[in-house]
């Protein structure tokens, strides 16, 4: 079998297994409010979706949680000749950032959590099927388990304030929960980056599918317009209107 018949057979199982989701009530299902072309953005793990088209030059990127993989930042930088501030405070997200040596003056990296409040958090560790999955997520309220990290927290407003001034071009969260406080207190602060990116995580415990399409609705009021849901997991991606009348 040819490599790309290959990446068209994985492409068709994750799209059932998707709408397998939908089907059985784990996966909202939502209508794309435009239709417009999409370029996948990085490696097949750490990609997102971004409506490149659109894209001024040397877009200005906000990017919450790093992690493991770093080539949607190599890529919106060697492709785009973006500039990117990114946020995580995690040792792994340190350690990867080091060795991808990326540094000023295109990458501005800060080892912070993003929420909707300035101060001092919690990073718990995700446990999936009762094991760490190695990912952490921010806990408002203290514990005693083991493996959790003290961090520094950072308001989104105070993020924008310090590190992006002027128009934000792209906006990419992936930060295991706390998009539904992230959202809502960007939305309050009157900024309207060009694009979101963000992966949903309803499938967590104490979240569940209206607080997604909660968000949704949050973004759609504040004049943004769903245009892709990825078939390799909960990532979406929104234009706002006033980007798309650039189109």
């Amino acid at each position: 079998m040819s490599i790309r018949k290959k990446l068209r057979k994985i492409a068709l199982v994750r799209r059932v297994f998707r709408l397998a989701l939908k089907c059985v009530g784990k996966d909202p299902w939502f209508r794309l409010d435009t239709p417009i072309d999409s370029t996948f953005v990085g490696s097949d793990y750490g990609g997102w979706y971004v409506v490149t088209s659109l894209l001024p030059t040397r877009p200005r990127v906000l990017n919450l949680g790093v992690g493991t993989d770093v080539t949607f930042d190599q890529t919106m930088i060697s492709t785009f000749d973006a500039t990117i501030v990114a946020c995580d405070p995690t040792p792994i997200a340190k350690q990867t950032v080091a060795n991808c040596k990326l540094g000023p003056p295109s990458y501005s990296f800060h080892p912070v959590a993003v929420s909707d409040f300035d101060g001092n958090g919690e990073f718990q560790p995700v446990v999936v099927a009762g094991r760490p999955s190695g990912c952490y997520r921010l806990s408002k309220s203290t514990s005693a388990d083991e493996g959790k990290l003290s961090v520094p927290v950072k308001s989104i407003v105070t993020v924008l304030h310090d590190h992006c001034h002027g128009q934000l071009d792209v906006f990419k969260l992936d930060i295991e929960g706390a998009e539904y406080e992230v959202l809502p207190a960007l939305v309050a602060s009157g900024a309207r980056p060009g694009q979101i990116l963000v992966e949903f995580h309803h499938r967590f415990p104490d979240r569940c599918l209206s607080d997604t399409r909660a968000m949704v609705e949050l973004l759609r009021g504040a004049g943004y317009r769903l245009v892709k849901v990825s078939d390799q997991g909960p990532e979406y991606s929104f234009v706002h209107e006033r980007t798309l009348a650039n189109a």
